[in-house]
């Protein structure tokens, strides 16, 4: 599903364009990871925490067996090997950014552990294109 604003969003320091990934991520590669998350105090209620990390894209035939086939044909995997102050717990709008474009957005919420799996963007280009000819 693909949301439209219903005015233009205002470009700003704080509100940017980000380029979608047209082409496959090697794996290894390493990318920033973001997402939304809930301080200890706040659970229950909106994410109110931002959190950053910087992880390794997976081979698909990695994120197969650690997964245990739960990932999907479009999925793309990342690997957090970074340890925070508090590892996300669960988070909410998780995106992956590797070299600068959109290559990932999350699939359903991610509940702890140490794989994320991620909708791989490039995979849905002509999709998109075409809902957005159409629209």
């Amino acid at each position: 599903m693909l949301i439209k604003l219903a005015k233009p969003a205002n470009l700003n320091h704080k509100v940017q364009l980000l380029p979608l990934a047209t082409k496959a991520v090697k794996p290894g590669t390493v990318c920033l990871i973001s997402g939304l998350d809930w301080s200890q105090d706040n659970i229950g209620r909106h994410p109110d925490l931002r959190q950053n990390l910087e992880a390794p894209v997976m081979s698909d035939a990695e994120c197969q067996e650690v997964e245990q086939g739960r990932s999907h044909r479009n999925s793309l995997c990342v690997k957090f090997v970074k340890v925070l102050n508090r590892l996300f717990g669960e988070v909410a709008v998780a995106t992956v950014i590797c070299k600068d474009k959109l290559q990932g957005i999350e699939v359903g919420h991610f509940m702890g552990g140490d794989v994320g799996i991620y909708t791989d963007i490039h995979k849905y280009i002509p999709w998109i294109e075409k809902i957005a000819k159409d629209k």
